[in-house]
């Protein structure tokens, strides 16, 4: 990401994901969950989580991007069939 998303718990971030060469991969919003031992799943068992949102065209794009850089440090799941985003 291009800016730091690692804030207080609630932190709403905007920000881009870039490729190793610098090019734009995905414009996201994160937000910084509240602490939740076990919850988020992962190795570091911190049960610190981040609400990544992408745009609909790229939610896949951008979860493949997150499962292939987080490796055994964390999990990545998809709720787009669950979740609906209204553009206003």
């Amino acid at each position: 990401a291009t800016a730091r998303v690692d804030g207080p718990a609630g932190a709403i971030t905007y920000t881009q994901m870039l490729s190793p060469r610098g090019t734009l991969e995905a414009d996201l919003t994160v937000t910084k969950l509240p602490p939740r031992p076990g919850a988020y799943g992962g190795g570091g068992g911190d049960g610190e989580g981040f609400l990544v949102v992408a745009t609909d065209t790229a939610h896949r794009h951008v979860e493949t991007l997150l499962r292939r850089g987080i490796e055994d440090h964390a999990a990545a799941r998809g709720v787009a069939p669950a979740a609906t985003v209204s553009d206003v």
